[in-house]
């Protein structure tokens, strides 16, 4: 990257970095131009010119008949409010820019709607300044607006605009948009210069976003970077912008897209050298949409810093991504340094190469960043992610991961659906075993005990007073906030961090000068222990690695001179002292190996035993003398992280009274799929008949272990409360295909009930993947044992008609799924006809109203659709017809005012009818369960297990993948809940009700892999768990493929503990 022209476009935000929030209006700049003042309060007229603020012009149509000038101001009354739009087509100069503003005292004006539903438009507009205004507001909940400011562009060459202490809340597409439609080539800009700063932004579908509605006319194919349009927008300035729940009035859970739904707070496209810094995103896209969500969506970008930042609370929205970044398409040199992550339900950061081969991301940079808490989530259909995820194989991704500080539930860097980390560098990171054990001085402004803020004068180091107006610590000219330091008429000031406990630290992050030189130091106790000078727009890397530190030590982080943006992150690598228990070894000390020895380099730093294994064997030797009781340990559990080729080892044994024993077991070879780094839990069950009374002394070793194996614990622990090894089929069982449900059994005698199968209906061809229809209907006498419905089919669709049983709420939406069969396409004609199901349900409540819901799950959208017959003539009063065109498949309707039905009847039966068991017992060979299937085979484990949750953290499947699916699914069921989640309808497919179960992200080719499930992350692991569901290729609705696609995979073993 060109770090000096990146920095250099800091030097731009100075003027306004040092404040906090506004909570007066600052003193505008000395013009040269006439003030208008605009004021919808007695007194005014748009008669006169408006240059008076006792006259002033009544709203804004003398503003679009006004030609401004160079220098002039339009300034807005403080405590007014204006229902119209604001058209503004002047620019100003570079000596003398153009000021729309405020004037007056108490809150700023407030723009609420307008006839275009836009606030504020501005024209092709250069060296324009927009400050101080409110935009945006609600009617009846919903926002009234579209748009809260539009800066549209139909031509090249603009530059300088400022937008700042902005309010844009509660517009229901966009708070600011910067847009292009004019014609460009690659190299050709539209704007240079564009700054927007201290802008709050919440409740809007995004709050900003720059695009461009126009491609170059020169785009090369292959698309290069440099060459893919990153140029209409120049030298961008994004700082202190605090963006927070932009849900668009539709906080989670929401069932459906509403409007654009929210897919991301920032979307920054179509932009070159950009820096983005000291900004907050706090529970960002924060509902549902069509595709996937994240606070900062990065598309056609290239020179990009984004530092010294706060990306949070990303929430589940049941979406795909769900990520702080996301890097969508065509990114290069982007630059991720100093930032905060936490939080954030699918991940930290991302890298997509879902668009095709004409796309890139190049030179992309991850480093001294704090991760903590991010993609623990792993709820059907979306799988877990990380800090850092790759997604997608249809390009090569090139990034550098280095430096940062880590604390992940799931894993720090991951390549999921089909994504490759061969081409990413990942070293000098350390992962911080306790997510506790993380600080950093952003997140913890103000909150946070152990952070402190001081500064130093004649007088020595003097505690900075905390300013509630400001929100920082400050006096006299100096001042600390959550990211900068001002010395100010200081000789320094100083960030502070007291050390609640003895350990050893890494220290992260990046200071940039933004005004002014400055002197950095840290410091232990006030002696430098690292220090740096950066002249004014550069930056300075503030790394300390292994610093010892003793309960009560203060780190500073010193600041002389200038401005600094500057929010490092601290993590505690290593303890003390040892507190293990007997038979456990974390290796928490640097340089104490706690008593195992290798012939192979050993040593033991931050936390881990690293061993660099050279040959065909690698040995790890405990001391002689352990003397632990294994009366109630079957088991030796390893914590690893595998960077070699080795997949297999053995741990040996010796008992006090010499016996000696050895068991084998597997581990997963390094690839750069999947967990690439992450560490595995193996649990390996001691099955050797020796292992009992006191053992003596362990040894590990692992073959061809060529490469640094990492060692994060081992300890003795129990064995699997549950385990199958596949000996036998174990009480496992399987149904080869259930892509087409059974439709039941018909009882013997049935008797009419409903029956609006009589006039005239309208043929209708729309039910395919998201699209279905629900017919509502009643059960007088409780018994439904036969559904008629008549359907028919075009364009020969794929896969079966699915007609589901439902209880329906008051809201008429989907209460309970109670039967589901499937009529296949052969037996569903072109004309059409009757088609039936025999749900035989029992019991039902005759007040309650039921429905079908009619869905054809494995049909693509596209010319192949089943279709139903329909009346408007109100035939069918007791029930409604709804439909579903889109996210979760909320119901919508009733049509026709209420007069739709469909064409359809149902059956009363009291017999008890037994349905169909299509399961048969696995069949196993070698060990290993083996099975040719259809497209969505399901594996049950007997039921009855009693698996205690609270006891059990983990399910361990060992499996293999030859089909190169990108997911798998394990569902349970409880003693409480003796179901299965069932999948929803709609796309994106939200999150199946119940929570009882996760997606499992694989790796793809023949060979085995252990997948550790952690299900302490997984909300219906709960009380007694009764029965298991494994689904190895794919599962109803989720990741298509060929549905001639055949399972012909293996499972090894299923191990819960």
């Amino acid at each position: 990257m060109n770090r000096r022209r990146i920095l250099g476009l800091v030097g731009l935000i100075a003027a306004g970095l040092i404040a906090g929030p506004a909570v007066a209006p600052p003193a505008l700049a000395e013009t040269t131009g006439q003030d208008h003042y605009v004021s919808n309060r007695a007194g005014c007229s748009d008669d006169g010119p408006g240059t008076a603020p006792d006259r002033p012009w009544c709203g804004f149509a003398p503003v679009a008949a006004h030609d401004f000038q160079p220098g002039d101001q339009l300034l807005l009354e403080r405590g007014a409010s204006f229902a119209e739009g604001l058209v503004f087509d002047d620019s100003g100069s570079a000596e003398a820019p153009i000021t729309i503003g405020a004037y007056g005292s108490g809150p700023r004006p407030k723009i609420t709607n307008s006839a275009t539903k836009i606030g504020m438009v501005l024209k092709d507009a250069s060296h324009v300044r927009v400050r101080d205004l409110d935009i945006g507001s609600t009617t009846n909940g919903k926002a009234t607006m579209t748009y809260g400011i539009q800066a549209n562009y139909a031509s090249l060459g603009h530059s300088d605009v400022i937008f700042e202490d902005l309010f844009l809340h509660d517009n229901r597409w966009l708070g600011l948009l910067v847009a292009s439609s004019a014609v460009h080539t690659t190299t050709d800009t539209v704007l240079e210069g564009l700054v927007i700063r201290r802008v709050e932004g919440t409740r809007n579908a995004h709050t900003l976003a720059t695009t461009s509605y126009t491609s170059p006319t020169d785009l090369p194919k292959p698309v290069v970077p440099g060459k893919a349009g990153e140029n209409v927008f120049r030298n961008v300035v994004l700082d202190r912008l605090y963006l927070h729940d932009d849900n668009n009035n539709n906080p989670v859970p929401t069932p459906g897209m509403v409007d654009s739904g929210c897919p991301d707070g920032l979307a920054l496209q179509k932009a070159t050298n950009v820096v983005l810094m000291n900004s907050i995103f706090d529970n960002e896209a924060s509902c549902r949409t069509t595709t996937g969500t994240a606070a900062l969506y990065l598309g056609s970008v290239r020179q990009v810093l984004i530092a010294n930042n706060l990306f949070v609370n990303t929430p589940n929205t049941e979406n795909p991504d769900m990520v702080a970044i996301d890097h969508e398409a065509r990114t290069s040199e982007v630059e991720i340094r100093g930032n905060y992550f936490g939080n954030n339900y699918g991940g930290g950061l991302e890298y997509l190469a879902i668009h095709g081969a004409n796309d890139f991301h190049a030179d992309g940079v991850v480093a001294d960043n704090v991760f903590t808490g991010n993609g623990g989530g792993a709820l059907i259909p979306y799988p877990a992610g990380g800090s850092v995820g790759q997604l997608g194989d249809d390009i090569p991704i090139a990034a550098a991961v280095t430096g940062n500080l880590h604390s992940e539930p799931h894993a720090f860097v991951e390549a999921k659906l089909g994504g490759d980390t061969s081409r990413f560098t990942i070293k000098d990171n350390v992962e911080i075993g306790d997510p506790g054990d993380l600080y950093h001085a952003g997140s913890g402004f103000a909150d946070d005990q152990a952070w402190g803020q001081r500064r130093l004068t004649a007088g020595g180091w003097r505690a900075l007073p905390f300013d509630e107006a400001s929100q920082s610590y400050r006096a006299g000219e100096s001042s600390i906030d959550r990211f900068t330091l001002t010395s100010g008429d200081a000789l320094a000031v100083a960030r502070t961090w007291t050390a609640p406990k003895a350990g050893v630290l890494n220290l992260r992050g990046l200071g940039i000068a933004v005004e002014g030189a400055a002197r950095l130091a840290i410091t232990l106790n006030g002696k430098p222990v690292a220090e740096g000078s950066v002249a004014a727009d550069r930056s300075w890397t503030s790394t300390v690695e292994d610093l010892r530190v003793a309960a009560g030590d203060v780190i500073g982080f010193e600041a002389r001179g200038g401005t600094v943006s500057w929010a490092p992150g601290i993590g505690y690598s290593a303890a003390a002292r040892a507190t293990d228990p007997a038979g456990s070894w974390t290796f928490s000390v640097n340089g104490d190996r706690q008593g195992w020895t290798s012939d192979d380099p050993a040593v033991v730093r931050r936390g881990k035993l690293e061993v660099a294994g050279a040959g065909a064997t690698t040995e790890l030797r405990s001391t002689s003398q352990l003397g632990i009781d294994v009366t109630d340990r079957g088991a030796v559990r390893i914590s690893a992280l595998n960077r070699t080729a080795a997949t297999d080892g053995v741990i040996d044994f010796v008992t006090a009274d010499g016996r000696k024993g050895r068991q084998e077991f597997v581990l997963n070879a390094a690839q750069p799929k999947g967990l690439t780094d992450a560490y595995t839990d193996y649990l390996v069950p001691m099955r050797d008949p020796h292992w009992r009374g006191k053992i003596t002394k362990l040894t590990i070793t692992l073959h061809n272990a060529v490469g640094p194996v990492s060692i994060d614990s081992i300890a003795f622990d129990r064995a699997p409360q549950h385990a199958w090894e596949f000996g036998a089929a174990d009480g496992w069982t399987i149904d080869p295909d259930v892509s087409c449900p059974s439709v039941g059994t018909p009882a013997r005698t049935q008797t009419p009930a409903v029956d609006n199968s009589e006039g005239t209906f309208t043929k209708h061809a729309d039910i395919a993947w998201a699209k279905g229809r629900l017919q509502t209907f009643g059960v007088p006498d409780g018994n439904l044992s036969r559904l008629d419905l008549w359907a028919y089919q075009t364009g020969n669709p794929t896969g079966c008609l699915f007609l589901q049983v439902v209880r329906v709420d008051e809201r008429n939406q989907i209460a309970d799924r109670l039967f589901t069969g499937a009529v296949p396409a052969s037996k569903i004609s072109g004309t059409g006809d009757f088609v039936s199901v025999f749900p035989n349900l029992h019991g039902l409540d005759p007040n309650a109203r039921y429905g079908v819901l009619i869905t054809s799950p494995y049909q693509l959208p596209g010319a192949a659709a089943y279709g139903i017959g329909y009346n408007d003539q109100g035939l069918f009063p007791e029930g409604g017809e709804f439909y579903t065109v889109d996210a979760a498949g909320i119901m919508r309707g009733p049509e026709a005012s209420g007069k739709r039905s469909l064409r359809f009847r149902t059956f009363s039966s009291t017999e008890v009818v037994e349905e169909p068991n299509e399961f048969v017992p696995v069949s196993v060979t070698d060990g290993t369960v083996r099975a040719r299937t259809g497209y969505e085979p399901v594996l049950l484990s007997p039921s009855g297990l009693k698996i205690d949750a609270a006891k059990s953290r983990y399910v361990r499947i060992r499996m293999n993948n030859p089909e190169h699916r990108h997911a798998a699914h394990l569902l349970f069921s409880t003693a409480d809940d003796p179901s299965f989640d069932q999948p929803k309808v709609g796309t994106p497919p939200g999150n199946e009700e119940g929570g009882r179960g996760v997606a499992i992200a694989l790796l793809p080719g023949p060979d085995y892999v252990e997948y550790v499930i952690d299900m302490s992350h997984v909300p219906g692991w709960k009380g007694e768990i009764d029965q298991l569901m494994i689904q190895p290729l794919n599962r109803w609705n989720y990741r298509f493929s060929a549905l001639h696609q055949n399972w012909t995979g293996g499972i090894d073993y299923v191990r819960v503990d």
